[in-house]
């Protein structure tokens, strides 16, 4: 029986089943027992019951929307073990303890009473986490005792099936969904993991990687940057990033890389394309998100037209022509020998600059121009 549970683990690892196959079977075999996979963030403030077997629907719906916010097992569930070991919910919180809360009056006690169970993680990491649990009614610990000894068998199984299908679920989307996009961008493109190890390059980056100018990789494939500083600048960056996980709006980070032509690097976290509407919480069947480099010369860069940069910025003709020479590399006095002012004029379109927009430094107002124009376009 257990082999058979196994083989069905593995079909779900390889993308042949679905995780719900192998929850139905498992439920199948302990009836009294109310499973579910769910992924959390480490603040409680977002679930996805990814799938359940033995449960009202009603109850995984109330769950999601409300009771996981007031779950007295909270701390059972966030240092839940790895499988194949589990721990118990009324170790953790005594079942007299657990009646005196709301959670019990309106979610356990509504389900045949299941006061107590087990939790295995089966995934962990920085922002967000994995885990099997099963409630029962205490009355039917014999039951739940034999499914933890079944989890001890197959734990091992689980957790290695999970991870494979995390990675290989990453991997279609991110060849599905951005290659072919980003090798269409005249921008250099790179699409690197967690660690800053470069899993793809469009035609424009692989030339920059060739050329060793601005970017090389290094022995273990890691983007690097030329310039030291500019390397630990991006790397800051791309951490940035991968802490925004794949919630919410993704900003992109507008850095100046000091070296010759005046390149720009933007970094952002890719978000995942999200899976059918029945298959819900795929983020959490997902790694986490992979992060992108783009890097552009200053110098290919559009010229935006004049009006459209004194709408934006909130300025005069006269100071919008200011912030394109800057975004095109010109120094002040550059700016005033092209335009026919006087430095002094310059000077104070600067000062009036710097005033409007609310930056207090030239660096601080580029990154704020960069960020507003995008530099490329990534439609």
């Amino acid at each position: 029986m257990l082999l058979d549970l196994i083989e069905t683990i593995y079909l779900c690892g390889s993308g042949n089943a679905h995780w719900q196959e192998f929850l139905d079977q498992f439920g199948r075999r302990f009836p009294a027992l109310k499973l579910a996979l769910t992924g959390y963030d480490n603040l409680f403030s977002n679930i996805d019951v990814l799938c359940n077997a033995n449960f009202d629907p009603h109850f995984v719906a109330s769950f999601a929307a409300y009771y996981f916010k007031i779950n007295p097992w909270q701390n059972v569930v966030i240092s839940s073990p790895p499988a194949p070991i589990v721990g118990w919910a009324h170790e953790a919180v005594p079942i007299r303890e657990l009646e005196k809360t709301e959670f019990y009056a309106g979610w356990v006690k509504p389900q045949d009473n299941v006061a107590t169970g087990f939790s295995t993680m089966l995934v962990k990491e920085k922002g967000r986490f994995v885990n099997l649990s099963a409630n029962v009614n205490p009355k039917y610990m014999k039951e739940a005792k034999a499914a933890a000894r079944d989890i001890a068998v197959v734990g091992p199984h689980l957790r290695r099936a999970f991870e494979l299908y995390r990675q290989l679920h990453g991997a279609r989307v991110q060849q599905d969904g951005y290659q072919s996009v980003l090798n269409a961008l005249l921008a250099a493109v790179f699409i690197v993991d967690a660690n800053g190890s470069i899993q793809f390059a469009n035609a424009k980056g692989e030339c920059l990687l060739r050329e060793e100018r601005v970017v090389k990789s290094s022995a273990t494939g890691r983007l690097c940057f030329v310039d030291s500083q500019d390397d630990r600048a991006v790397t800051e960056s791309m951490r940035r990033a991968a802490m925004r996980l794949d919630g919410g709006e993704r900003e992109i980070i507008p850095l100046h890389v000091a070296v010759p032509g005046h390149h720009l690097a933007f970094v952002t976290a890719l978000s995942m394309q999200r899976d059918a509407p029945a298959r819900r919480g795929s983020k959490f069947f997902l790694p986490v998100a992979p992060i992108a480099v783009f890097i552009v010369d200053s110098s290919e860069m559009p010229q935006a037209e004049l009006n459209t940069v004194a709408r934006a910025l909130k300025v005069t003709r006269a100071e919008a022509r200011l912030t394109l020479a800057l975004l095109h590399d010109k120094n002040l006095k550059q700016y005033a020998d092209e335009n026919a002012v006087s430095f002094h004029t310059a000077r104070a379109q600067m000062r009036s600059l710097l005033e409007k927009t609310g930056t207090h430094r030239q660096a601080a107002l580029l990154r704020l121009i960069t960020h507003v124009f995008a530099a490329f376009d990534l439609k």
